[in-house]
């Protein structure tokens, strides 16, 4: 893939990092050649890092890594990377290694130094892969907290882990915490007794119940869109799936037998939904039209019990599910990951700070 790439004023509408005016620079040519491995992954783009040091440097460096741009020593990388951090800003130049031809410059200041290299980090992997879209460093992703047995919490917390924050203190049962949009989550808990479906809006604390039926409600899965959200209830005596708007009005089954259905994953489209079933026996795959029609078996070639997730390319992939110890973190995320297959149910979105959750029966 041949581009040419232009130094110019770099603005994002990040919220957290604020982008400072540069100077421009003659654009030169470059060919980018991205070869895929034996698995079909494209291979990383090498890249040697300098200039930052302590946790602005390995921040980079791992910020690019899960973006598809790989550290590598100085006789090795394609392009040179030469930063500086001070305070709450990061900056960084970055160049072609063998004509040492400027590609990209770009400073952000934010109210923190990992903040603005997280933005610095979304910058340089979206020029060099060409990706518009591959940014994934500024963003959250939400999962659960088992503190001690039979009592879990849901937490909020960068991507890659750090700062982590509680949502809940309900001192109760929490499951399956996905986003719904910009600063809002849907999550089952049992805190009213029986597992019901709440919606979650971090700025304030309100919870709204999504689904409070007979019997229990749980899995919830939201669209990619976020105004949808596929669960499963078992009002009828069955757990099978339901779809609904995200607001829990709407709602319509999609699914009807008696051996109960599981882990619903949205397609990327919005217009499948891919389960986990035992309508043929063992747990297996099936997906099904999100408006409703027959389930579709999908054929699995190794451990009988799977989850379903998708790619960013609506292929379907199996998850063999394992058990995890406590105290330990369960956690899905949706942006596409430039280095592999990408989750339906990740949970990755702009930061909004949460509040005390305030329950609304």
């Amino acid at each position: 893939m041949k581009r040419t790439f232009f130094l110019a004023l770099q603005l994002a509408a990040m919220g957290c990092a604020i982008p400072m005016a540069l100077v421009a620079a003659q654009p030169i040519d470059l060919e980018l050649i991205r070869r895929p491995d034996s698995l079909g992954f494209l291979l990383p783009i090498p890249v040697h890092v300098s200039g930052l040091s302590g946790e602005a440097d390995s921040v980079l460096k791992n910020d690019l890594l899960f973006m598809g741009v790989v550290h590598k020593p100085l006789e090795e990388a394609k392009f040179l990377i030469k930063g500086n951090a001070t305070g709450g800003r990061a900056e960084a130049r970055v160049l072609e290694r063998v004509t040492q031809g400027s590609v990209h410059e770009a400073a952000f200041t934010a109210s923190s130094q990992r903040a603005a290299v997280h933005a610095l980090s979304d910058s340089i992997a979206k020029t060099l892969t060409g990706l518009p879209k591959i940014g994934i460093a500024q963003t959250k992703a939400t999962f659960k907290v088992e503190p001690a047995r039979g009592r879990s919490e849901v937490y909020i917390a960068d991507y890659d882990g750090f700062g982590a924050q509680a949502v809940t203190q309900d001192r109760t049962i929490v499951s399956a915490p996905c986003w719904a949009g910009r600063g809002m989550l849907v999550y089952s808990s049992y805190k009213l007794g029986n597992p019901h479906i709440f919606s979650h809006v971090l700025s304030s604390g309100a919870r709204s119940a999504v689904a409070k039926h007979p019997g229990n409600n749980y899995s919830p899965a939201v669209s990619t869109d976020g105004r949808r959200v596929a669960m499963i209830l078992n009002m009828n005596g069955t757990p099978n799936l339901y779809v609904a708007n995200i607001d829990g009005t709407g709602l319509k089954q999609l699914t009807r037998n008696r051996h109960g259905d599981a882990c619903p994953s949205w397609s990327p489209d919005g217009q499948t939904i891919c389960y986990v079933s035992r309508a043929g026996g063992g747990p297996s795959l099936y997906k099904i039209s999100a408006s409703g029609g027959s389930p579709v078996p999908l054929r699995t070639t190794f451990a009988p019990q799977v989850d379903c997730i998708h790619r960013a390319d609506s292929r379907v992939h199996a998850v063999h599910r394992a058990r995890v110890r406590r105290r330990s973190h369960r956690a899905c995320a949706r942006r596409r990951s430039h280095l592999g297959p990408q989750l339906s149910r990740i949970n990755v979105q702009p930061w909004t700070r949460p509040r005390q959750a305030v329950v609304s029966a």
